[in-house]
């Protein structure tokens, strides 16, 4: 009786002290040195440096001193959260005598639990009594890229020689409440969806004989596509919602489907339902899709918003959803963009969950976005499983999505959080028309996600489009009018419940105010360069692409099989289209970077199938060794990507630190509210005119609340207050011009546009704060690591 709960606590008290036991974990933040820099510390002076910190429990900063043999005293170690805080986080010292050597100081405090990704200010001042000088020894600026160097509290264009030390106890305890903190909030949101889908799922689920697994991802996927309908059609009915209303819709929702799951316990008491008919081969499938998901929220937990121009506007759209109580109609005030036509869909996945849980609109974004991206390994798995109706396909198909093949991970660098959400929903839209016994389960069902797809991302919903047609073909020449018959009325269904989002996109497209700003598109738009070395050289690219290549001459032997051609098929006409379309038409709505970043779903699935083809015509043994053979390769391609998938998200642009978010709050309390601030932007090489945001002043809008003459990215999208955005367009257009040009800028440019701040960072071209701090027309604000906000002062007449 008492033996388990004894052997438990005294695993758990060697545990703690293992862990106790453990030396520090030092994080060599940044220990490069340069021979030429070093800043004089003396009485009355101090140097400090900003940080991040990269896990919990923060107990110590060290730092590369030289003290001189006269120096002595005490050298006091103050940590506050920025360069302006009027409040100590932490106070450490150390006393130094005459002849102390150069090397690596030691400060140590009390761990700070929930210290990861904050940041942080060190700064290091003498006590009372201190004589002599300490030289701190630093390096280039681009060394560390989430702080800077501080002379008495103004940054300088270099950084200190430090490390960060870590109580390994502390980092366990923050790493447990981590993944508390996710499974609590997993398992709330999966239920709320689950229940909340279960009443269309019901009738899909009976037909087909489905068990658990498969009855929660159709009825997930059901919930969220019901929600955007709903947002689509209240829009249209000028419905506001609010959080109290929504979460009354989820609840009764919820209840309904409780209820009626309730009733169904002649089918979930039998055990095969909630392990299906092979309970090991379950599990398996859901520790691999709980990898693919957890693996990503692990890489993306150090960022506090993932790379990529395009988060903002996705963030800001979140925003206005919250704002605008549903559907967007505009993009004021952040924007003067008086339509909304963007694909919405995950967009309103954010806004259901914060306005449901009441969360923080930066990290429900970064979460829902990893959450989603990892989720597509258990769409893509269904789709394989109804197709071949083996589970140990579903497996294989979730480790090769979620983990193997580096799209879709790599739509995270790029803040592709659109085309995340459509890849979710694109197995689930084209499962009715590669598998044979489920057209008639439910036409509804299968239009509501059909629909769903249409609102998450228009070009996917193309390529679900381009798959029917493929299709479709071979029912024709078999005639099998009932098959067509079924298609035709789940497509009227789709369109119709979609119908309303289709005439808005088409009426904003047309344009007959001609109100919009249309771009051309020139050559390299689809050169794969910029797909990006990192993700063009994975390393499990070329493995992948032989062994399709091999399923796909397998195919051409094997003809028993329609579903295996359709999907080569329809890989290499995505691979074709995304060629020769844009070569015949000059459009870009179908383009080869999207098509490529596409195909893991098609080329997973049909790897998954044609294994289960093999492997079936095996007997006896040698259908196990193939299984274990297979296993043993899929895990080391696992872990090969695994080591190899953080850089490919960690190297993306990140457009938004830990410390900008200081700098915002700093914005927002001591500027006017009717500032308007010029960021930096750069301008595509495939559509020169087109301007799009490069760093952190690109935010402005959504995190300090003060306008800027630089729209989102979409702007060409979407019909636009035509006065105010041309004029502000060609402001920027100005002020960059001339930034590139010469060292300072023409007092014409600066003071005849309305501009009344800039903001600029140091290592971005064009408009650097080098060019900026040579502006006679310009004042310095603020300065906070490498970025600097500066104020207008101009004649009252414009020179």
């Amino acid at each position: 009786m008492y033996k388990n709960p004894v052997l438990r606590i005294i695993v758990w008290v060697l545990v703690a002290c293992l862990l106790t036991g453990c030396s520090d974990l030092v994080d060599h933040a940044q220990d490069g040195v340069s021979l030429d820099c070093e800043v004089e510390l003396v009485a009355g002076t101090s140097v400090g440096q900003t940080f991040v910190a990269r896990h919990g429990g923060l107990d110590a900063v060290e730092i590369s001193l030289r003290p001189e043999s006269d120096a002595k005293g005490e050298l006091i170690l103050h940590l506050c959260t920025s360069p302006t805080c009027s409040e100590n986080l932490v106070i450490a010292s150390l006393a130094f005598t005459p002849g102390a050597q150069t090397g690596i100081y030691r400060f140590d405090f009390s761990p700070i639990l929930n210290s990861h990704t904050r940041y942080f200010y060190a700064f290091w001042e003498p006590g009372k009594d201190f004589s002599g000088t300490i030289h701190v020894p630093c390096a280039e600026a681009e060394r560390y890229v989430d702080g800077a160097l501080y002379s008495d509290h103004v940054p300088m264009p270099a950084q200190a020689v430090f490390r960060l030390s870590y109580a390994p106890e502390f980092i366990l305890l923050d790493l447990l409440q981590m993944v508390a903190g996710w499974l609590g909030y997993g398992l709330a949101s999966i239920t709320l969806l689950f229940f909340s889908g279960y009443i269309l799922t019901r009738g899909w689920a009976r037909h087909a004989g489905a068990d658990f697994t498969a009855t929660l991802v159709m009825s997930s996927a059901l919930a969220l596509a019901v929600w955007m309908a709903l947002l689509l059609w209240a829009n249209l009915l000028s419905m506001t919602l609010s959080a109290w209303a929504v979460r009354g819709l989820v609840g009764i929702a919820g209840v309904g489907g409780a209820l009626t799951f309730l009733r169904d316990r002649e089918m979930w008491r039998k055990r095969s339902y909630w392990l299906g008919e092979s309970p090991v081969v379950t599990a398996i499938l859901w520790l691999c899709v709980l990898g693919a998901i957890g693996f990503r929220l692990f890489v993306g937990r150090s960022l506090v918003m993932l790379p990529g121009s395009d988060t903002y506007h996705h963030t800001l759209i979140a925003k206005l959803f919250e704002e605008q109580g549903g559907l967007p109609n505009t993009y004021q005030p952040y924007a003067p963009l008086v339509s909304f036509s963007y694909h919405f869909g995950f967009h309103s996945i954010i806004a259901l969950f914060r306005w449901v849980f009441g969360t923080e609109l930066l990290l429900t974004t970064k979460t829902v976005a990893l959450v989603l991206n990892g989720a597509i390994a258990a769409t893509a798995a269904f789709l394989s499983e109804r197709i071949t109706g083996n589970r140990k396909t579903g497996v294989v198909v979730a480790l090769l999505v979620g983990l193997i093949i580096v799209s879709p991970f790599c739509l995270l660098r790029w803040g592709r959080f659109t085309q995340t959400a459509g890849m979710f929903f694109l197995p689930l839209a084209v499962l009715p028309f590669l598998a044979r016994d489920e057209r008639r389960s439910s036409l509804l069902v299968w239009a509501l996600l059909i629909a769903a797809l249409v609102f998450a991302h228009n070009r996917e919903a193309f390529f679900a489009m381009i798959l029917l047609g493929i299709v479709a073909i071979p029912r024709l020449l078999r005639r099998e009018w009932m098959v067509l018959h079924d298609w035709l009325w789940m497509g009227i269904f789709a369109v119709l419940i979609a119908l309303p989002w289709l005439v808005r996109i088409a009426w904003v497209q047309l344009d007959p105010q001609g109100l919009r700003v249309v771009y051309e598109i020139v050559g390299g738009y689809n050169d794969l360069s910029r797909l990006e070395l990192p993700v063009l050289s994975f390393i499990t690219n070329i493995p992948v692409l032989a062994l399709f290549v091999m399923g796909a001459v397998a195919t051409l032997l094997d003809r028993e099989y329609l579903e295996d051609w359709i999907l080569v098929f329809w890989t290499l006409a995505l691979v074709a289209g995304g060629v020769l379309y844009f070569q015949l038409t000059g459009s870009f709505h179908w383009d080869l970077k999207t098509s490529l970043l596409t195909l893991s779903v098609p080329v997973a699935v049909f790897l998954g199938i044609r294994l289960t083809r093999l492997v079936a015509r095996l007997q006896g043994a040698g259908r196990w060794v193939l299984w274990v053979a297979v296993l043993l390769l899929l895990g080391i391609g696992c872990v090969v990507a695994g080591v190899q998938s953080p850089a490919v998200l960690n190297g993306g642009m990140i457009y938004l630190r830990p410390g900008d978010l200081i700098a915002m709050n700093w914005i927002e309390t001591h500027t006017s509210p009717a500032a308007l601030f010029v960021p930096n932007a750069s301008q595509v090489e495939w559509s020169p005119d087109w301007l799009i945001g490069s760093d952190a002043g690109y935010w402005l809008p959504l995190l300090a609340q003060r306008d800027t003459t630089l729209p989102p990215m979409i702007y060409a999208w979407e019909t636009a207050d035509a006065s105010v955005l041309q004029q502000d367009l060609m402001n920027t257009h100005a002020i960059l011009d001339a930034a590139a040009a010469q060292e300072s800028l023409p007092s014409s440019v600066v003071c005849c546009t309305g501009v009344t701040h800039f903001i600029a960072y140091d290592n971005n071209w064009p408009m650097t704060a080098e060019d900026l701090l040579n502006t006679d027309t310009l004042e310095l604000l603020y300065q906070q690591d490498r970025l600097q906000v500066f104020e207008v002062v101009c004649p009252e007449v414009c020179p």
